[in-house]
């Protein structure tokens, strides 16, 4: 089983989703760090912070989170490139992600079920569990030129509201 948990996995299942953002960088979509040896391009996302909404001494359950993905290429057409088809899946984004389902490679969701590759067809999976994104909005981009990995980076500074009664 695959786990998207937390909103940063929703994310990642966004992205992945996404066949332009897909064919650019297949599944290299990370929390935190590239890892060792990785390849690129590919995309990084971290939460830099969260605050939750009280009124009038309730909690109401809804979350403003923010996140920085970063998004790497070996040169800055490919980096911005990913960065544009990020932000195109992202922006303005609102509905159900995916908690759980039972394989990687989605490629369509459709109410309760999820159509998923497997090895050369396309098989069902059923979904198990869901959370409400009620809207993603994009803070800013910056590029950067990293000297020491010679990578081209574009960092995109998201905010997502979701309600996290739904965890």
């Amino acid at each position: 089983m695959s786990v998207y948990g937390g909103i940063g996995g929703q994310l990642a299942y966004l992205l992945k989703a996404d066949a332009t953002v897909a064919g650019l960088v297949g599944a290299r979509i990370y929390p935190n760090i590239v890892p060792q040896r990785g390849t690129f391009p590919c995309v990084v996302y971290n939460q830099i912070n969260s605050a939750r909404t009280s009124v009038m001494g309730q909690d109401t359950g809804t979350v403003d989170s923010v996140w920085q993905l970063d998004v790497y290429a070996q040169t800055y057409a490919g980096a911005r490139e990913l960065a544009v088809a990020v932000r195109k899946v992202l922006q303005r984004y609102r509905g159900f992600t995916p908690v759980a389902i039972q394989a990687d490679d989605v490629l369509e969701r459709d109410s309760d079920v999820v159509l998923e590759r497997d090895s050369d067809s396309v098989v069902q999976r059923t979904l198990l569990g869901t959370k409400l994104i009620q809207q993603i909005f994009i803070d800013a981009d910056t590029d950067f030129f990293e000297d020491d990995t010679r990578l081209h980076r574009v960092s995109i500074d998201i905010r997502v509201w979701y309600d996290e009664s739904e965890e």
